[in-house]
């Protein structure tokens, strides 16, 4: 696994369609929608007797505005909460910075319909497929990766919400593929954050990405080698990382590559290193990596390789279970032979008769006299 970058040939086309550096622009006539939210409130407290409680209205007011800023790439956390969130970080230990920055740059109230996330959850490594080998040979074993961050595709996103998409076979081998973290609704993790407290270095937290990437790359290889996929997966799946802690934040893409003759070297790419980064900076980034990658090219990839595995186990098991079926017949067919042949020579081949007080002395009925 390269520890240097290794240039790939989409990395330019993302930091375009990502928009990074760019500041975000919104021009008043772009802001009719929250013009309507606020006048829709407005209308509310002029109808209002004096006396009324205010309170759901100032939530609906708060829920308004917060939908319309998801319209124009706006975080739902604010500049100032952010800033100071941050600068309490830095003489904050991890946990603090965990549950703070890194809550907030995901924008987690916004994942619910199409993505999920986890923390600091420790991937079960089951299967064939499982575990990465280790640079060390054979006999050294990998452990599973345990990111403090990683953003998943909603199961439902790939399947559908209709029952007979819930009943979709699963091949038992590709289930921990699917579900590093064994749980039912998260599947195909490829978003990881590291953080690191204050102004600490980030080697760690990039070899823990580069562990986590790589692992969710051998999954989704597995996936689509099994309908013979994998220049597809050479060619358009990437993931990505993010190493951060209270001034830097590195932000990697994520790819393999087919050794000669057996299995996959790891790559990655440099997407951007923000310094002093502001909010919208990594919230906004993050945010396009999810809708404008995760959500169309990834999602579509992830969701046709689903829907084909599946397909094609259900074949599977069908043809497994006419197999038995035949099996089947012909052992009875060959009972039924046996049958008629000792019935023709007279020849007795049955279990010797059962004495009767024994089976009634299995349900504690008494044959004896009283």
């Amino acid at each position: 696994m390269p520890i240097r970058p290794t240039p790939d040939p989409k990395t330019d086309g993302f930091k375009l369609t990502f928009g990074i550096s760019e500041d975000i622009a919104i021009p008043f006539k772009d802001t009719k929608g929250l013009q309507t939210v606020i006048k829709s409130f407005l209308r509310r407290a002029e109808k209002a007797p004096s006396g009324e409680n205010s309170y759901e209205a100032i939530e609906d007011l708060s829920n308004g505005i917060n939908k319309w800023r998801s319209t124009v790439q706006l975080a739902t956390v604010t500049n100032l909460d952010f800033r100071s969130d941050l600068e309490h970080c830095r003489l904050s230990n991890e946990a603090v910075f965990q549950r703070t920055i890194l809550m907030s740059i995901i924008d987690r109230w916004r994942l619910a319909d199409m993505f999920d996330y986890n923390c600091e959850g420790h991937w079960s490594l089951q299967g064939k497929h499982f575990p990465l080998p280790s640079t060390q040979g054979p006999k050294d074993k990998v452990t599973g990766p345990k990111p403090d961050l990683a953003i998943f595709f909603n199961f439902e996103s790939l399947i559908g919400s209709d029952p007979q998409s819930n009943s979709a076979p699963i091949p038992l081998d590709l289930k921990g593929c699917l579900r590093p973290d064994t749980s039912f609704h998260r599947c195909f993790p490829f978003v990881f954050i590291e953080a690191k407290k204050g102004f600490h270095d980030l080697t760690t937290a990039l070899y823990a990405n580069m562990h986590s990437a790589s692992q969710a790359l051998l999954n989704i290889h597995a996936w689509m080698e099994r309908i013979g996929d994998t220049d597809t997966f050479f060619e358009d799946v990437r993931l990505f990382s993010v190493a951060i802690n209270a001034d830097t934040a590195i932000v990697r893409t994520h790819r393999a590559k087919p050794l000669d003759g057996e299995g996959l070297v790891y790559l990655f790419d440099e997407l951007c290193v923000l310094k002093d980064y502001r909010r919208d900076d990594i919230c906004v980034l993050i945010r396009n990596i999810l809708v404008k990658y995760g959500a169309t090219t990834l999602r579509q990839i992830l969701k046709d390789t689903f829907d084909q595995v599946s397909s094609q186990y259900r074949e599977e098991l069908q043809q497994d279970n006419e197999r038995l079926k035949r099996k089947n017949a012909v052992a009875r067919g060959a009972i039924t032979k046996k049958a008629r042949i000792t019935q023709s020579t007279g020849r007795i081949t049955s279990q010797p008769p059962m004495d009767p007080s024994s089976s009634f002395g299995a349900s504690r009925i008494s044959l004896g006299d009283d």
